[in-house]
């Protein structure tokens, strides 16, 4: 299997995962990966190794296209950015590789996925765009598609963003940490991936989202059986 498929199964577990917890249709269009029409919100699902050097790759352009569509036909945008354990290890040969790399084949990804996602973290638009404007660009970060321009942004920086550091990374975006709310707990849940397989997950999860979004974003989860309560800044 080429980076590329196996890039494009471990894309597809996670936005299957991110829909069995947020609901809604699954359209993987112009319009996001996830469409919420209740709500009027289109999410983006991107995932990285925890270990990656490169961490989540966001093209800019995508951004922009967020950025157009949300102020019609769409309210609100949001990233939904997932974490998993992918260390090095040897393999047969004594080489060293990474634990993601040992598995093949669609079942055996998924299976490994499932018992390796280590957190996740939602994010709206107004974040994404402050971290298109001032970070750096790259077009060399992702694979078989030299040229497009992303931002690439460390696992260890969102993690700051969704536990101690919450006010000083909105601060380095120049954006007002009063204005945001951030609500945590914990997912665990058995989805249906297609007609023979099912997984197990479990992991925290926090969002960061404008004060008046975020009550709204809370009652949807409540209502798909996931309880998120405030953190204190």
């Amino acid at each position: 299997m080429s980076k590329g498929d196996k890039h494009t199964y471990v894309g597809q577990f996670f936005e299957e995962t991110a829909n069995s917890i947020l609901g809604g249709d699954l359209t993987r269009n112009d319009d996001g990966d996830i469409s919420l029409w209740r709500t009027e919100t289109c999410v983006e699902v991107k995932s990285s190794g925890h270990q990656s050097s490169y961490g989540f790759r966001l093209s800019t352009e995508q951004i922009e296209m967020y950025e157009r569509i949300s102020k019609f036909p769409w309210s609100y945008s949001r990233y939904m950015l997932f974490a998993y354990r992918n260390g090095r290890v040897k393999d047969s040969k004594g080489k060293r590789v990474s634990e993601l790399s040992a598995h093949d084949f669609p079942p055996a990804i998924n299976n490994y996925l499932a018992k390796a996602i280590l957190w996740c973290t939602v994010v709206d638009l107004s974040i994404v765009s402050r971290w298109k404007e001032v970070l750096p660009h790259s077009t060399k970060s992702v694979m078989g598609h030299r040229g497009l321009r992303t931002v690439d942004l460390k696992t260890q920086v969102i993690h700051s963003l969704s536990n101690g550091g919450f006010k000083e990374e909105l601060r380095k975006l120049d954006l007002d940490p009063e204005a945001f709310t951030r609500i945590s707990g914990h997912i665990k849940l058995r989805f249906q991936f297609d007609l023979f397989n099912e997984y197990d997950v479990s992991f925290p999860i926090t969002a960061i989202l404008p004060k008046e979004e975020a009550a709204s974003f809370q009652r949807m989860l409540k209502r798909r059986g996931f309880t998120l309560s405030k953190v204190a800044a």
